[in-house]
């Protein structure tokens, strides 16, 4: 036995292997459920991260999960939320973009990629999907809510106002209508430092709106990458 395998040691690697201990290895589909139990726990582990705000280490465990073909697609839509979540917006727009690649219809992850492309300063490109978005579902009221609060926010009020009349008279029981009609009103004629008493400081005032425009609440922690 051990001359004929100074000749053919493939074949007694082979004969070695069928041995009791050995058969755990050649079981079909064995190795490919130890790799899924790993991943379910890298994806259990990650989720407990997230839900601790830790989202640098969510990111590192959801990419290992992403290893399994089973919790690929749910992986990676995490790993995106994770990066909206701790304002990576760059990242998260890439991530998002990815996933809408491989899934052009999905109508979830496009709306999420138009909520960071705006947060990260995108609002030209965020504004253009929102309104694609807006022209494919017509009964989204919250699509056509985030399209006139981009519009508003990338300072094109006309386009707002029209809008809003629009989801008025879409959505005239909205609760968020009277906010957006607010939103629209023609700025008021500006006045002089000294009426106002404000100096400087209404330049901040302005930055601070804008802020609050862009927060349009659009990354949900559901998994839209099915």
């Amino acid at each position: 036995m051990f001359r004929r395998c100074r000749i053919f040691p493939g074949i007694c690697s082979l004969l070695l292997c069928l041995l009791p201990g050995c058969m755990t290895s050649l079981i079909p589909g064995e190795n490919g459920k130890i790799l899924q139990n790993i991943a379910s726990e890298y994806y259990t582990i990650a989720q407990k991260h997230a839900e601790l705000k830790e989202y640098d280490k969510a990111i590192a465990n959801y990419t290992l999960a992403a290893r399994s073909a089973e919790f690929r697609k749910p992986a990676r839509y995490q790993i995106a939320r994770m990066y909206a979540l701790s304002s990576k917006w760059p990242e998260a727009e890439k991530a998002f973009k990815n996933l809408l690649r491989e899934d052009p219809d999905n109508t979830d992850l496009a709306s999420s990629l138009a909520y960071v492309t705006a947060q990260g300063g995108g609002l030209d490109e965020a504004e253009d999907l929102y309104r694609i978005l807006a022209e494919k579902n017509p009964h989204n009221e919250q699509l056509l809510e985030n399209y006139i609060r981009t519009l508003a926010a990338n300072n094109k009020t006309e386009n707002a106002a029209s809008q809003t009349e629009v989801f008025a008279g879409q959505f005239p029981q909205s609760a968020v209508l009277a906010a957006l009609q607010e939103l629209v009103k023609p700025p008021e004629p500006e006045k002089s430092a000294e009426e106002t008493g404000e100096g400087e400081e209404k330049t901040g005032g302005e930055t601070e709106k804008k802020a609050e425009l862009l927060d349009l609440n659009a990354i949900s922690g559901e998994n839209k990458a099915q």
